[in-house]
């Protein structure tokens, strides 16, 4: 599965999509080109906290943003070693 980088302080319910986290635009983030509508993701604030999810994307001023939509519990992230 997929690890995107989230910053969970980002995390809304949304009215359209439901409990989720904007990820951000592909002009800001060009890694998240490769991602495809409704691919599970796991959600990662790294040493911090975690959640599974789906990738949703929607345009805006003809820019693609994506948003992490939270399907699991939202966990304790791993540490990171050293």
């Amino acid at each position: 599965m997929r690890q995107i980088i989230a910053d969970f302080s980002r995390l809304e319910e949304r009215e359209e999509i439901g409990l989720s986290i904007l990820l951000g635009s592909e002009n800001s983030r060009p890694e998240l080109r490769e991602l495809q509508e409704n691919e599970e993701v796991l959600f990662i604030e790294p040493e911090n906290i975690q959640a599974v999810g789906i990738a949703r994307s929607q345009t805006r001023a003809q820019q693609r943003y994506w948003f992490g939509v939270i399907t699991g519990p939202i966990e304790d992230a791993p540490a990171l070693s050293a």
